[in-house]
């Protein structure tokens, strides 16, 4: 799903909820909750170190 595709679909949930919001304050709102949720599952998820990698011998 695209960028657009996605705010549009954002956009028709809203106007369910909200009848009087416009799509200008639902990209702002996806776009500040996207963010959000980014940096909220990054927290969670996030790793203090980043991944490490070793040489080994050929195996065959």
């Amino acid at each position: 799903m695209t960028l657009v595709e996605k705010i549009i679909n954002a956009y028709a949930i809203a106007k369910i909820i909200n009848p009087n919001i416009t799509m200008e304050q639902v990209e702002e709102l996806y776009t500040k909750y996207t963010t959000e949720g980014y940096e909220e599952y990054n927290k969670l998820h996030g790793q203090d170190k980043l991944a490490e990698t070793e040489a080994v011998p050929k195996p065959f």
